[in-house]
């Protein structure tokens, strides 16, 4: 691993490495330094090449090396008035499954509470919120998983969302923790059945009961 971390440390200077940057990259090689020897090149060239592809299409953020301290700085507010997104309608109750209704009666939740966090457009169910109530990317990341296990359910009754679909939505909200994504639904376990480990290969995740009442918590932060 010691000549394989001096290759890697020749391209980062190219990019000014920072502290945070180094810590970042020193993290990803004591993981590669875990996996077999004939792995451990090109999983580390993978990962800090995704690492600094990440810091280079940031420029109101960056990503700290804990997954705990990880904070989404955010674009200073726009002076123009804000425009009307929703372009859709309301959900009424027959688009919502019965396991849902069932969800917002025991949660003491309403359709209206479900309607300030998503809308009908062309017949789809459609994400209304945009802020996510917090600056940290794990947070968020585990928050975006449970709105999106509730999305699928409203048509569905499953509270199950895929994680890699999850990783999709949070590089889109640049809000992908690239270094602890595995680690943040370790870390949040109890809100999903079964889960010991997050393994992309078998990314299903099924909201326990303590993640439904924690989706209905942030479901009612959201309103």
């Amino acid at each position: 691993m010691r000549a394989l971390q001096s290759r890697e440390r020749a391209k980062v200077v190219e990019v000014a490495v920072d502290e945070t940057l180094a810590a970042q990259i020193r993290k990803i090689a004591a993981f590669v330094g875990e996996l077999p020897e004939a792995l451990q090149l090109r999983a580390f060239e993978l990962l800090v090449s995704e690492l600094l592809a990440e810091r280079r299409d940031r420029t109101a953020q960056r990503i700290p090396a804990k997954a705990e301290d990880t904070v989404l700085h955010k674009e200073p507010e726009e002076t123009e008035p804000d425009i009307e997104t929703k372009t859709g309608e309301d959900l009424v109750p027959a688009d919502v499954h019965l396991k849902v209704k069932k969800f917002l009666e025991k949660y003491a939740l309403s359709m209206d509470d479900l309607n300030q966090v998503f809308y009908k457009e062309s017949g789809q169910v459609t994400p209304l919120y945009e802020d996510l109530k917090t600056t940290k990317l794990s947070t968020m990341q585990v928050r975006l998983a449970l709105l999106m296990a509730l999305q699928d359910a409203i048509g569905d009754g499953d509270f199950s969302v895929s994680g890699e679909d999850v990783r999709e939505a949070c590089k889109t909200r640049k809000c992908y923790d690239v270094a602890n994504y595995s680690k943040n639904f370790t870390a949040s376990a109890n809100f999903f059945d079964g889960l010991e480990r997050y393994d992309k290969d078998n990314p299903i995740l099924r909201l326990s009961e303590q993640g439904k009442a924690a989706l209905a918590d942030l479901v009612k932060e959201l309103r």
